[in-house]
C-alpha cells in the first residue's frame, strides 16, 4: 500500500529582505530549496549528507566572506 506524501513544511531564510527569498524544506529525498517568488517550480534537491557538508563549510569559513 502506498501512502500519499506529505507536503513539505517550507521555511524562509532569516536573511530575507525582499519578496524574493530562499525557502528550504526537509523531505525524505533530501533538503529542498526553492525561490519563494516561484513556489510552483521544481525545487533543487540535495542529499542530506551533501547539505550537511555545505553547512559545515559555511560555518568553518571555507567559502570566505
Amino acid at each position: 500500500m502506498r501512502y500519499p506524501q506529505r507536503q513539505p513544511a517550507w521555511r524562509k531564510s532569516s536573511y530575507c529582505l525582499r519578496e524574493t527569498c530562499v525557502e528550504a524544506a526537509v523531505a525524505e529525498s533530501g533538503i529542498l530549496l526553492r525561490n519563494s517568488s516561484n513556489p510552483g517550480t521544481a525545487p533543487l534537491i540535495f542529499p542530506q549528507a551533501t547539505w550537511a557538508n555545505f553547512l559545515h563549510g559555511l560555518r568553518s569559513g571555507e567559502f570566505g566572506r
